[in-house]
């Protein structure tokens, strides 16, 4: 997941990691790990 900095405090700009195979391709959107980190 890559978080960026925004002009306005304390707001992040989430952008998930793409993932793909033969298959296709799939987002890791949200991990419980990530919503501890990203919790006040």
């Amino acid at each position: 997941m890559l978080v960026t900095d925004t002009n306005i405090p304390d707001v992040k700009l989430l952008t998930p990691k793409k993932f793909g195979d033969e298959r296709g391709f799939f987002w890791k959107v949200i991990t419980k790990k990530l919503s501890k980190t990203c919790s006040a």
